[in-house]
């Protein structure tokens, strides 16, 4: 499925050393990509700014700060979601998440409507603007689900792109002719509209950007939209091609290194290898659904079957964007030794073992994903410590990395405590915590455990600075990533 959208190479899977997710390589990306979306956004807010100046009549500071606000809302999209929604495997994640923000657009001009529309004659434009969008995202949404619930691939999904861009033209037009919007807000709204049809575009699909453009402006041009309006219009479309383009072409190229490596490790067919990477995190969500486990014994077992599962879907998530930001912030806070408990595939273990001045120990379950971070270290020539027996940890450790682990485990006060007793002073304890069953992963525990106030009742104190907090991955600022320090004794 992936490998159509993405036109996938075909992997490697002779002579090609396995390769593990190269984080210096995803913070030269994001370095790359920030520098080129701010350079492009630059341009689009700076003839923005021209165009409103240009605007005949006085600029009152009620509509220069809803200019400024709108354009900066577009900015922040155009510039957040490519990456966002393009790296990753959910290839449909794109289409579920352009219906949910079209819902929140609908209802954010609604209720900007009832504070603008003061007469019937724009009101009824304006409850035909808003019939237009209501339409298509409920017809599309409709569609969408049942396709879903089939697993049928249909033609349809190419289809989506079409059905909005004409439920939003005619949007634009009548808020443009009732008076509602003026030229230059009609501009920044068709933007937005173009940028998520964009989003939606397969690579193959984006051949016709071109004659999109032609068809925005053949519909906007008897509305007044003319000239300078479609120059910034298309301003704004070149940098959101540019930046989807950039972050689907370096997800491409990390993709088809984890399928050579799966493929290479075992020996499946790159179709099946793709199947698995897709449907791995449903699978064990079925799989648990079906028979969730009454007591320890069948918990082990279970884990135990489906360990097979969570090399896949470890692999996957490993690639999504917010997960990278997050590793990125947890490799910056390691140092020292360090010991990676509950490492799955062991990503960041093989990571700090090829960086210098670190001393890496991997615990986890024997298992699939422990062989596969065992064979890809051995293949890459990493000195890394593998345990699955605790009594073989030889602390203290500089650092415990503690990712996704004690939502799975039965007495989680127990593992902290073994934990902390091997961090060294002055050591971290970098940990999540995602206590609760969800939908994707009900194999949650709902431990009541408050992780934050065992700790500092263990001599542990909030180690989170203040450039963690701003500057940290999103993932870093949720109250369940916590970042502890051990406190120094006499």
């Amino acid at each position: 499925m992936f490998r159509q959208e993405l036109n996938l190479k075909q992997p490697k899977t002779q002579n090609s050393k396995p390769k593990i997710v190269d984080y210096r390589q995803q913070e030269q990306f994001l370095t790359k990509y920030a520098r080129i979306g701010i350079g492009l956004l630059a341009f689009c807010v700076a003839g923005t700014g021209m165009l409103i100046r240009l605007t005949p009549g006085e600029l009152s500071v009620a509509r220069g700060t809803g200019y400024g606000l709108l354009t900066l809302a577009l900015a922040v999209a155009v510039y957040y979601v490519p990456k966002y929604l393009n790296l990753t495997i959910e290839t449909t994640k794109r289409i579920s998440w352009t219906i949910r923000i079209r819902w929140i657009l609908t209802a954010i001009l609604c209720l900007a409507g009832l504070l603008i529309v003061r007469s019937v004659l724009p009101a009824v434009w304006l409850a035909g603007a808003i019939v237009s969008l209501l339409t298509t995202n409920f017809f599309v949404r409709r569609r969408w689900k049942t396709i879903a619930a089939e697993a049928a691939q249909t033609e349809f999904h190419t289809l989506i792109p079409v059905v909005y861009a004409a439920g939003d033209s005619v949007a634009v037009v009548m808020l443009l002719k009732g008076g509602i919007v003026s030229s230059e807000v009609a501009v920044l709204l068709a933007a937005l509209a173009l940028h998520l049809l964009i989003l939606l575009f397969t690579e193959r699909q984006m051949t016709f950007i071109p004659l999109v453009f032609a068809g925005a402006g053949a519909v906007l041009w008897p509305a007044g939209i003319r000239g300078p309006h479609l120059g910034i219009l298309a301003l704004w479309m070149t940098a959101s091609l540019a930046l989807c383009w950039i972050a689907r072409d370096h997800h491409r190229r990390s993709l088809e290194e984890t399928l050579a490596s799966l493929i290479n490790f075992t020996g499946e067919a790159p179709e099946e290898v793709e199947h698995l990477l897709l449907t791995s995190t449903g699978t064990l969500a079925a799989n648990w659904y079906a028979a969730p486990p009454k007591n320890m014994e069948e918990l082990e077992n279970w884990y135990r079957e489906n360990a097979g599962y969570y090399l896949y879907d470890l692999s996957q998530f490993h690639l999504a964007y917010k997960h990278i930001l997050f590793s990125l912030d947890v490799l910056a806070l390691a140092r020292g030794r360090v010991l990676d408990y509950g490492a799955g595939i062991g990503d960041l273990t093989l990571e700090l073992a090829a960086r210098e001045g670190f001393e890496t120990t991997y615990f986890d379950v024997d298992g699939e994903s422990q062989r596969y971070a065992r064979w890809r270290a051995r293949e890459r020539g990493l000195r890394v410590k593998f345990v699955s027996d605790r009594n073989e940890l030889e602390g203290p450790y500089d650092t415990i990395i503690l990712l996704d682990v004690l939502e799975h485990v039965a007495d989680p006060e127990e593992t902290l405590d073994f934990l902390t007793a091997r961090l060294m002073p002055g050591g971290r304890l970098i940990a999540s915590v995602a206590f609760g069953a969800t939908k994707a992963h009900p194999m949650h525990f709902d431990h009541k455990l408050n992780v934050p106030t065992w700790l500092e009742a263990h001599g542990l104190y909030d180690a989170k600075d203040w450039k963690i907090r701003l500057f940290g991955s999103e993932s870093m600022r949720k109250k369940g990533v916590i970042v502890y320090q051990k406190k120094w004794t006499a």
